[in-house]
C-alpha cells in the first residue's frame, strides 16, 4: 500500500529545491534536531489514510467521471528554518508549497496545497522557525 507522506516527500525531494529524500526532507513528524538531522528542513506526516473510505464525489469534477468516489489521504508538512532566519524559512516554505500545488504526482489524480500561503506555526527553543503546510492528495476510484 501506498504512503502519502512518502510520496510526497520524494515529490518535494526531487522538484529541484536543493532538498534530498531523508537528509532534509522527511517522512515522518518533526522532530528535535539531532546530529544526523539539519535545521532547515522539510517534514512530511500523513494526516488521513490512503485508505481512507471512499465516498461519492460532489460537484463537477470532469478528470473523475459521472458517478466516480473518492480517496482524500492528507499530507502535513512541516518546514523548518535555519536558527534565526525568518525569511529564508518562509520563502523555504512558498517554494514547496509551488511544488506541490497542481502538480502531477504518480498513484494521484489531483494535488493541492489548500493555503494560499504557509501559515507560521511557532519558534523553536533552537530559533528555528516552523512554517506549516496541508496538502490534499485524491484517488478517484
Amino acid at each position: 500500500m501506498r504512503n502519502a507522506a512518502t510520496d510526497v516527500a520524494n515529490a518535494i525531494a526531487g522538484a529541484g529545491l536543493g532538498l534530498v529524500y531523508n537528509v532534509t526532507v522527511f517522512d515522518v513528524v518533526q522532530q528535535q534536531v539531532q546530529d544526523s538531522m539539519p535545521s532547515r528542513a522539510v517534514f512530511c506526516h500523513l494526516n488521513g489514510s490512503y485508505a481512507s473510505p471512499l465516498r461519492p464525489l460532489i460537484g463537477n469534477f470532469a478528470e473523475a467521471g459521472v458517478g466516480a468516489q473518492e480517496r482524500e489521504p492528507r499530507v502535513v508538512l512541516h518546514v523548518r528554518s535555519a536558527p534565526h532566519d525568518y525569511g529564508g524559512g518562509e520563502t523555504l516554505a512558498r517554494s514547496v508549497k509551488d511544488a506541490l500545488h497542481d502538480v502531477p504526482m504518480t498513484g494521484y489524480d489531483a494535488v493541492r496545497v489548500v493555503e494560499g500561503d504557509p501559515m507560521f506555526l511557532y519558534q523553536t527553543n533552537n530559533a528555528e522557525y516552523v512554517f506549516g503546510l496541508n496538502c490534499h492528495l485524491w484517488i478517484y476510484e
